[in-house]
């Protein structure tokens, strides 16, 4: 296990430093060249190669993947690809649902697939996997959705949240290394969260999004199905992101940015807690 300055530096600062440098000099560049997609591209690749970098640091993937974690850079990797085809090619709905479907069917089989082995064929399993890629995808649509109604400030800000409450949830599931990744991720919005205070362009919509779903989904999956984390938890980090809705109500949508804000942030933790809470209930119990 790192010692907590080596995670310090390696998960915290490491993407943080790598995502604020890309950020920053992707957005300048597409500004120069009046690329109209210049905020969502910068976030894509910022929040791509800061969790790459994060990743690379704390855990080095063996090659041949010999674990289902030495996976996740190939994933993200496939996300980023997702990224720049939303970024520059999916011009009609049919290719941005087929772009959601590849990528989360191609996820769930890398993740699940060794859990079940030679059994994955069978109905049981495979209508189980088929259950898990269709809840990325949905989890994934209707992050979208709410990413093209939220600011950047507004929609990093929550899902940062998401991410910091799922690494305590990993830590408490019996898994070392999954937090440590979870945190990488963190670091990586945290940066896009403070950045977007003062470039407003800066955000989730067409863009970022694939890394977020396929860097999260890899870590709670793995944690599902080789650790201790309930399906409900799960469940519930993957819907959290759809309380945001509650902001676009008449009521609060009309009020101050820092009163909306606020909102978005109590309706986001309520179930990142019950999350949390599922996951301390279910911890493996020890006899001494």
């Amino acid at each position: 296990m790192p010692s907590p300055l080596s995670a310090f530096l390696l998960g915290v600062l490491l993407p943080a430093l790598v995502t604020v440098a890309v950020l920053m000099a992707v957005w300048r560049v597409g500004r120069r060249l009046d690329l109209k997609a210049s905020g969502g591209l910068a976030v894509a690749l910022a929040l791509g190669l800061g969790d790459l970098a994060g990743h690379l640091g704390v855990a080095w993937p063996a090659w041949p993947p010999s674990e289902v974690t030495d996976r996740i850079p190939l994933l993200v990797s496939v996300a980023i690809v997702a990224a720049l085809f939303e970024v520059f090619g999916a011009a009609r709905a049919w290719m941005t649902w087929a772009n959601r479907v590849i990528v989360s069917g191609l996820t769930t089989a890398a993740i699940v697939g060794p859990a079940f082995g030679e059994a994955w064929s069978a109905p049981t399993p495979l209508f189980g996997g088929a259950l898990i890629g269709i809840g990325m995808v949905l989890a994934w649509a209707n992050l979208d959705a709410i990413a093209a109604r939220c600011s950047g400030a507004g929609i990093f800000l929550p899902l940062l949240l998401v991410t910091g409450g799922a690494s305590v949830a990993l830590l408490v599931s019996g898994s070392i290394v999954l937090p440590l990744l979870g945190i990488v991720l963190s670091a990586s919005l945290a940066v896009c969260w403070l950045v977007s205070w003062r470039i407003p362009s800066i955000g989730l919509e067409r863009g970022g999004t694939p890394i977020v779903v396929v860097a999260l989904a890899s870590l709670l999956l793995i944690n599902r199905f080789y650790a201790e984390l309930p399906s409900g938890s799960v469940a519930l980090f993957a819907l959290a992101p759809a309380a945001l809705w509650l902001v676009q109500l008449g009521p609060i949508r009309r009020r101050a940015p820092w009163l909306r804000a606020f909102a978005a942030t109590l309706a986001v933790l309520v179930p990142v807690a019950v999350a949390v809470g599922l996951a301390v209930a279910a911890m493996p119990s020890y006899e001494y």
